[in-house]
């Protein structure tokens, strides 16, 4: 039988997995991005720091549930799933620019 302990350290493993797959996808999307020209990079840098402010909010969460009673763990898993989903809408949202901006270089070149 798992305890409590354990619930709790499979989860917080389980969104930390999430938040690694998020900065590896980020460090791509990056990449990606500064093969574009200036004027692209620029108009979408503000979208990465919005994406690394979703990520603190995640790690903050995260960080908060180490603390966290019984009483309010449930609570606070909520808020930091909607969290890591929001995140990752993010990050589908800049991958799906991303790419409709990669084919329209690719039709001006």
């Amino acid at each position: 039988m798992t305890t409590w302990l354990e619930v709790k350290e499979i989860y917080r493993e389980r969104v930390e997995a999430h938040l690694k797959d998020v900065d590896d996808e980020i460090r791509r999307l990056r990449a990606r991005y500064d093969k574009l020209d200036d004027k692209i990079r620029l108009e979408n840098d503000e979208r990465f720091k919005a994406l690394q402010a979703q990520q603190a909010v995640v790690r903050e969460k995260l960080q908060s549930l180490d603390n966290a009673s019984d009483v309010v763990w449930e609570e606070l898993t909520k808020e930091v799933d909607q969290a890591v989903q929001e995140l990752k809408k993010l990050v589908t949202n800049i991958t799906s620019d991303l790419a409709q901006e990669e084919g329209n270089t690719q039709e001006n070149d």
